[in-house]
Formats: structure tokens, sequence, C-alpha cells
């Protein structure tokens, strides 16, 4: 990210070290300098001449090579924005152990591609509080009246870490009054001063809109999108991915689907560094992102500029007639009121709606409709007349049922009702062919350990006609045959989750898994605690299969999963599979395994992680084996466990056998273990010494539930 400090760090490595090379030269490679005029800078630097006259390209690598052969050499080649300047200048540059080349870029997809054998990419983190506060201080007396000390704070937090906004803002502050009245005068006033061009923040802006003037047009749409989320908003990966979708902004490709498309959008804004994860999951794909906050104020100003999009906070705002997406932040909305534009996109943000919504004719063009957290208990009136739309988010929301007129809006592609209390959708829902992601489902977040904490919904008769759907959960198959036979024409389906399996529809479900060839995530449930998941005879199992979820009694540990190669993540609960099943045996010769959850899994007294197996497992957890006394891992077992989680393992002595030898081991997360397990484990515990190596060790109390900080 621009801004962050990584010139200033290299110039301060260059200036101690460069007088132990022989010889050596710092390089700008701004955006309008090409391989041919920085080769050229470089070896009139290198030489001490000025100018001479102009040499092709071919002459300048050859005399670079000479020039430099047999001379230590350190070469800074600062602010790189294409990867073939330097394909160009590394052909300049002989081949020497005892030389270096730094490059710095705000880009990340530029730093990997100029890595070569074992070179690492330095990512520069952000400033802690603290930190910001002491650069901060160099340019301005930090204020000690509590008032405006607090405000000097929100003012500070605002900067993220980022050091030219903390140095830009804290010089801005230096000539001002430092009062309470003032201060606050300024973190209000930090928005207008960054989309300003020319105030006293405006060098924050040009160097935080390089990043987005260098964004080819297709995907500035989409970082202006960024703009409809509040500041310090963190949106979901998908989500954000099926909005721009459903807007129109991800351009359709012969042969891959949008979606991957999409994905490969948001990892070439985050790669730019101007799209940040706010979460990431267990393999390293971000969860939530969000804009850092001074950028977020400058893409704003932007978004207005390009009449993107507008944001309504304020009761008393005028809503222009060119507005085409609507971001409201206030809960004074009312949709019933008629606006004088026709906006493509109505944006609400958790909670912000409080006024049942009622569809008035100027939203009659909507093609997007998100009211996450809405107030609301039912559909809004007069959904039918939104012919156009074609996302329609209702999540955490009180909504009861879904409108037989829902079969009306034919170019709906995305229906998400998380978090709602529907429980079946009407059969007029199989008349949106276009669909294809249909998220239903409740969380009971209260009953976590019961085997219905997902509610699910009925799906209706001949859903086989949604032959676009993607991604499908949780259905509901009770008794009834019919509802698995339905799923067997859904060949494009990637996300299935299914619940109350009862254990005579074994044979046909295994039959319909086999045959939907493109799912990447699989999530099965079984009727009863203590009915059978029967899914012994998947012989040919979906190979694009990457995530696995089991939940119910199984018999024997099925073999099949065994043959899922591409499989990361995999999660069996409530299994209680016998000592005989012991379903280690079976995962650890999976290649590519990343996270393993065993809940309540097995019912056998050991498991042994044998040398050579989990090659790749990161995250590892243990919940209610409850015969379970002692885990063994052996030497060269588990080489890059990261994080290992055991809760309610009450019978298990003391910790794995053998955890001092997984030496990539950073957290170790107890919960709900006895005292006899976790006294050992203190600093002055007899196993101490055992886990010396962690950075990061809890335990949540057994008895009342606090966490407890081991490290």
């Amino acid at each position: 990210m621009g801004g962050s400090g990584k010139t200033a760090l290299v110039k301060l490595v260059y200036d101690q070290l460069k007088t132990d090379f022989d010889c050596h030269v710092w390089l700008t490679a701004s955006k309008s300098v090409n391989s041919q005029e920085l080769l050229s800078i470089m070896l009139n630097k290198l030489r001490n001449e000025t100018a001479n006259s102009p040499q092709t390209l071919r002459d300048l690598v050859s005399m670079l090579n000479n020039y430099l052969l047999d001379k230590r050499y350190l070469v800074i080649i600062d602010d790189l924005w294409t990867t073939e300047v330097w394909d160009d200048v590394k052909y300049a540059l002989p081949k020497d152990k005892c030389s270096r080349v730094i490059i710095t870029t705000r880009r990340g997809d530029i730093a990997s591609s100029c890595r070569e054998n074992s070179v690492d990419v330095y990512k520069i983190q952000a400033l802690p509080f603290e930190k910001a506060r002491k650069l901060f201080e160099r340019r301005s007396l930090f204020p000690s009246a509590p008032g405006a000390r607090l405000w000097a704070e929100k003012i500070l937090k605002r900067c993220e870490g980022l050091p030219l906004g903390v140095i830009e803002i804290g010089k801005a502050l230096s000539s001002r009054d430092k009062s309470e009245s003032e201060l606050k005068k300024v973190h209000d006033s930090l928005q207008a001063e960054l989309a300003s061009g020319s105030g006293q923040l405006s060098s924050i802006r040009r160097a935080l809109l390089l990043s987005y003037d260098d964004l080819p047009d297709h995907l500035k749409f989409c970082f202006l999108y960024m703009t409809m989320f509040p500041d310090h908003y963190s949106v979901k990966r998908r989500t954000l991915i099926r909005l721009w979708i459903a807007e129109g902004l991800v351009e359709k490709e012969n042969g891959k689907q949008v979606e991957d498309i999409g994905e490969k959008y948001l990892e070439e804004l985050m790669e730019r560094n101007l799209i940040q994860a706010s979460e990431s999951d267990f393999d390293g794909r971000p969860q939530t992102c969000r804009l850092h906050s001074l950028m977020h104020k400058i893409a704003l100003s932007k978004s207005a500029d390009e009449n993107f999009c507008t944001v309504w906070k304020d009761p008393k705002g005028d809503i222009s007639k060119k507005t085409r997406r609507l971001s409201v932040q206030s809960t004074e909305f009312d949709m019933r009121i008629e606006m004088p534009c026709y906006p493509r996109t109505l944006f609400t943000s958790s909670f912000c709606l409080k006024t049942a919504p009622r569809i008035g004719s100027s939203l009659k063009l909507l093609k997007t409709l998100h009211l996450d957290g809405a107030s609301v208990d039912t559909f809004p009136k007069g959904i039918e007349k939104l012919l156009l739309l074609k996302y329609l988010c209702l999540s955490n929301t009180r909504i009861k049922m879904v409108p037989v007129s829902i079969g009306r809006l034919q170019h709906l592609e995305t229906l998400n009702l998380k978090q709602t209390f529907v429980t079946s959708v009407p059969d007029t829902l199989t008349n949106l062919t276009e669909l294809r992601h249909l998220l239903i489902c409740r969380y009971n977040y209260d009953h976590l350990q019961l085997l219905d904490e997902v509610n699910g919904f009925k799906v209706p008769t001949e859903i086989s006609k949604l032959t676009h759907l993607q991604k499908l959960s949780f259905v509901r198959a009770d008794s009834d045959d019919r509802v698995i036979q339905e799923l067997r024409n859904l060949n494009e389906l990637r996300k299935l989750a299914i619940i109350d399996l009862p254990s005579d529809s074994g044979p046909i479900l295994c039959q319909v898994i086999q045959s939907l060839r493109n799912l990447h995530s699989l999530s099965m449930t079984s009727l009863k605690r203590e009915e059978t998941l029967k899914i012994q005879e998947i012989n040919n199992p979906p190979q694009l299969l990457q995530r696995l979820y089991l939940k119910g009694h199984l018999e024997k540990m099925p073999r099949w999963i065994s043959k899922l190669h591409d499989l990361v993540r995999l999660r069996l609960k409530q299994s209680r599979l016998r000592q005989d099943n012991n379903p280690v045996t079976i995962l650890g010769e999976l290649p590519n395994l990343l996270e393993l959850q065993l809940l309540d899994a097995y019912t056998g007294v050991q498991l042994d992680f044998e040398a050579g197996t989990f090659l790749k497992l990161k995250v590892l957890e243990f919940d209610q084996m409850k015969e379970l006394t002692v885990i063994i891992i052996d030497e060269e077992a588990l080489p890059c466990l990261e994080k290992l989680i055991i809760s309610r393992c009450q019978r298990l002595r003391h910790i794995p056998v053998g955890i001092e030898n997984v030496t990539k081991l950073k957290e170790l997360h107890l919960g709900h273990m006895p005292l006899h397990f976790v006294d050992p484990l203190r600093r002055n515990g007899s196993m101490r010494q055992l886990v010396q190596h962690i950075q990061k060790i809890d335990s949540r109390n057994l008895h009342n539930g606090a966490l407890e900080d081991l490290s």
C-alpha cells in the first residue's frame, strides 16, 4: 500500500550498507519509466557519467553486465510497477551470491513474480498504535487534557498505522490549536480534507490514488463498490463477489464460471493492496475484507466524482436524480417514500433499516436489494414488481414466509435468507431458472451441541428445474427420497448442505452424490443422533471436493474419502467410530488436507499420528472424545501443524506425546479440560518445557468458562 514506509525502510538499509559494496545504485522505477530508460540511468549512475548517446536495450544489458562482472554490487529498484521492467533489468545483473538487489513495490503480484529460488517477500506491517503515536509526536505534540487527548487518539486511529497518514496529519496539526473543540473539528473534516486535491493532506490522497489510477477500468468499478459499505465494515468475500456479479461488474469469459472470475478480480485488488483481508480462512483465503480507513475516505470522494454511488447518512440529506446506487447508513430511511431517482441498487448495512419496507415505484428498476439485518418481519410488499432483480438478501431478519409472488422474479440469481425463520419455500420458486445461490438456514447458537443446531428448509417439488444452481443449503431431507432424487440433475452444483437424512436414504444418497461431479463442498447430517449415515457405497466420489462435513453415526470409516486428493477440510462430528475404525489411519495419506476436526468422532482410547502422515495439515481439533486417553505424535508427523485445539476430552491424561517435535505449532487452545491436564502446562508445570516453542497457549475453564492465558 502506498505510504506504508517501504522506501523509507529500504533507504535506511541502503545508507547503512552501500559502502560495503564495490558499487551501488538507487533507481526509482516510476510508472512512466520504461526498461531502456531505467537501464540507461543505471549505467550513467554507476559510471558517474552524464547522459550519453541513446543505446539499444540489448547494448545496455551487455554494457551493464560487463561493468558489474566481478564486482560486488547493491542495486535498489524503488516503486516497481510492472514485471516487464524487472524481466529486462535482471539480465543486466550478473549472478553473484555476494551481491544484493532490493525491490520495493506496492503490488503483491509483482513482488511474487520477482522472487527467485529462496528469496522472500517482506510485507510491511501497519504500525502498532503506540509506535504510531511516537511517530505522530515527532511532528506534533500530543495533547494532555483528557478531552483533547481522546480526539487526538481518534484521529490517530483513523490512520490505522499507515506511516504517511500519521506523519502528514501530525504535520497538519503541528501549527493548530490542540483544544478539544478544534481536534473534534479536524476529526470530522478528515473526509473533506482527503477529498481535496490541494489541501494539507493532499500528499496522502496522491500516494493512495496512484494505485487506483493504475487499475484497469473493470477493477476500478469493483474497487469503488467498497464505498457501498460503511467505514471499518468487513464484507464477506462471497457476498462481495455475488454483488459484483449482480451489478454486471464481472465480465463473462468462455468456459469459466462467473464466480471464479470474480474471485480473480478480488485476488488482484488484494495483491495491489487496495482491498485488505479482515479475517482469513485456514487455507489463507480471505473470509471478510475491507478498505483501510484513509483509503475508504478517498474512495468515497472518487465514487462521488464518478457518480458511482450515493451514501445516505443524514435524514436531511438529498438524494440526487442521478443516483444509481444507494447505500443507506441511517435508521431513519423509509423505503416507502418516492425518490427523485430510479436506483439500480439499494444496500443497507446490518440493522440500519427500521421501517417495515414497501416497494415504492421509484425502486422498480432495482437489480440489487440487500437488506441484511433490517428490522422487518415480512417480505417487502410489492416485491413481485422488481422484475429486473438479480440479487435479494434478507438475511438476519425475522422473516418467516416467502410469498408465492417470488416466482415472478425470473432474473433472480441470489436469494439469501440466512438466519431467518423461513422453513419452506413455495413451488413457484422453481420458475427462477437463473437462480445460482439459494441460501436458507438458521443456526441455533444457544444449542451448539444439539444434533439439530442448523435449521434448514423444505425444497419445492421439481427443484431439478433450477439447473444453474451453484450453492444449495440447507436442504431438509426428512423421510422423502424424492427430495434427494431431485438433486441428481443439478449438475452445476458446487456446494450442497443436506440435513435430516434418515438411514434408509443411504443407497439413493450415494448415487446422487456420485452424479454431482462439480461439488466442491458437501455437508451431510443424519436425522437423529441414533441414525446412521449410510454413505459407504460412494465408489466414485466427486474429485473436485475440497470441503466435507459429516455429522451423524458412522458404522465404519468411509474408504472413499481417501480418494479425495483435493480435500482441504474435513469435519467428522458424532461419528463415534470404534477403535478398529480409527479415522487417522485412513486420513493420514490425504495429500492436501489442511484442517481436520474430530468432534465426538471416535470412541477408541488411543490415536497415533505416524511418521510421514498429514504432511500439510495446519489445524487439528479434538472435541468430546470421551474415551480417548492418549495421543501419540511420531517424529516427522504433522510437520506443518500450526494450531491444535483440545476440548472436553475428560479422560485424556496429558498433552500429546511428541508435541515437542511439532516445531511449527503456534497455537494451543484448551477448552473445558480437567485440572490434571491443564496444570502441568502452567509456567512452572511439570510439562511446560514440552510446549515452550508454542507462542500462544490458552485454556477455557471447565467450571466458569473463563479464558486463561497460559502463554
